[in-house]
């Protein structure tokens, strides 16, 4: 990623540092999911065609990144090669952030508080 001097007002910032913070990652990082989530609300997505791996770790186990939308992802399938033809292309899926699992997890729970009061209902009526 290219270095950029973004603004945040302060209490957002205080807010995205203490995210940050609690999940071991950048504020950069966590401003990204953010607004990665917010667009793909309205409407945005991304096939994670455009493949980067970090300038850090350029060996065999590098860390693969969608240069569109800087979303981690992990391989799940290697690029297989047999007389100089590509049978198969590198597959990559993102990685969960901490966003997803508590979006998941809160609607674990309002489907749980649904299908209580809905068997309280039944109960009663």
């Amino acid at each position: 990623m290219t270095i950029r001097r973004n603004f945040y007002p302060l209490g957002m910032y205080r807010f995205m540092l203490d995210m940050a913070t609690d999940q071991k990652l950048a504020v950069d990082e966590v401003a990204f999911n953010v607004l990665r989530i917010g667009l793909s609300e309205l409407g945005f997505t991304c096939d994670h065609t455009n493949i980067g791996y970090s300038k850090n770790d350029q060996q065999l186990h590098s860390k693969p990144y969608c240069k569109n939308c800087y979303s981690r992802l992990y391989r799940t399938a290697d690029k297989r090669v047999f007389k100089g033809k590509i049978i198969t292309e590198e597959e990559y899926r993102p990685i969960e952030t901490f966003i997803d699992r508590e979006r998941k997890e809160l609607e674990k729970r309002a489907k749980a508080e649904n299908e209580s009061s809905i068997s309280a209902e039944i109960e009663t009526g």
